[in-house]
């Protein structure tokens, strides 16, 4: 149950090649294809980097859209407390986003993000 079990049923979803399992409200369609994915501790929100630089956030009933990176977006991690969405790219940099998708601080790098982690 809880966001673990969402977690393995999308992973099922997206590599069976059966028809997706996951019940309709979270069948979303996104235009892009998914670098990463988080499951927000809390409210099971979903974050998805997406391939052309932007992110997704994905609740049962609809899509969020948000910018991202120019280049392709290569990770996303909530933080523990959910209050913060963490996102690195191809354009070298780390953003910070809350809850609701809005940007809150962009940390420039020295190359590509490719992970990000809390502690």
């Amino acid at each position: 149950g809880g966001a673990v079990g969402r977690l393995r049923r999308l992973h099922r979803a997206m590599t069976s090649g059966r028809p997706d399992p996951l019940p309709p409200r979270w069948a979303h369609r996104l235009d892009d294809h998914v670098t990463a994915l988080s499951i927000h501790p809390h409210d099971g929100t979903v974050a998805a980097a997406l391939g052309g630089g932007g992110l997704a956030l994905l609740q049962p009933e609809r899509v969020l859209p948000l910018p991202g990176h120019g280049l392709s977006t290569h990770t996303v991690a909530w933080s523990p407390d959910g209050r913060l969405l963490a996102s690195g790219g191809g354009d070298g940099c780390l953003r910070l986003w809350d809850a609701v998708g809005d940007c809150r601080r962009t940390l420039a790098a020295k190359a590509w993000v490719d992970a990000v982690a809390w502690s």
